[in-house]
């Protein structure tokens, strides 16, 4: 029985952020354990001890005697994307607009009950792992993890516990545990703030961008919140919660 795990992580949650998106990675169990292997395999034949993506792009912390050595970052990362590929692992990224999302969804009632924009999106990440699952023929819950530094950590909890503790949506959309890890203690976390980086740098125009952009030619699920998206679900949950 092969089991699947998603391991996701968010980026764009600076208050001056235009963007959040969150992104993880569905996959196998079996599947995660040889792609734990060759990542921290590329890791260790370079004294890393974890990777961030951030760090690597800047220069900083572990990555900061590298400098411009551009065959050492390009081979590197080269092995952190064949480490993905070969776990077959399948990519998902949600995107919210930050204008879009204070303009139909302003600090106060709506958006108490509506959620914040982290929120709506480890939804949606959720809902697409379901969807994904029940059309490629799994029938049993993913087990979630989740990075645990964002601030609105709890309120993701309590989203997810409201979807469990409801038998049709759980069932639905397969939605087993959720827990929150270090990412720099787990690998599969690492690689999620590698594409959630990526695609937060695509959304803001930085396109040409080497090594890591090379994440972004995986074949994998996007959605981004629209206008009309956000401003139907703001009125629809206003209505329904008079």
């Amino acid at each position: 029985m092969a089991f699947l795990e998603a391991y996701c992580d968010e980026s764009g949650t600076h208050a001056s952020a235009d963007y959040l998106v969150v992104t993880g990675f569905l996959g196998h169990a079996q599947d995660w354990i040889q792609f734990d292997r060759q990542w921290k395999a590329a890791l260790r034949d370079q004294g890393i001890p974890f990777f961030k993506a951030q760090w690597f792009d800047k220069r900083k912390r572990f990555f900061a005697d590298w400098g411009d050595d551009a065959p050492r970052r390009k081979g590197f990362v080269g092995r952190l994307l064949t480490a993905i590929r070969d776990a077959n692992v399948v990519p998902i990224s949600v995107a919210m607009g930050m204008a879009d999302y204070n303009h139909f969804v302003p600090p106060g009632e709506i958006r108490n009950r509506l959620g914040s924009a982290y929120t709506l999106c480890a939804e949606q990440i959720m809902l697409m792992c379901g969807t994904w699952a029940r059309e490629n023929g799994f029938a049993d819950p993913i087990k979630y993890v989740f990075d645990a530094g964002h601030a609105n950590r709890h309120e993701f909890e309590a989203a997810h516990r409201n979807v469990y503790q409801n038998s049709v949506e759980r069932d639905k959309f397969l939605v087993g545990s959720l827990t929150f890890g270090d990412e720099q203690e787990i690998s599969p976390l690492q690689a999620a703030d590698l594409l959630a980086y990526e695609c937060i740098q695509n959304l803001g125009g930085k396109t040409k961008r080497h090594p890591m952009h090379e994440i972004l030619k995986l074949d994998f699920q996007a959605w981004m919140f629209s206008p009309d998206q956000l401003s139907d679900m703001a009125s629809k949950n206003f209505r329904n919660r008079r």
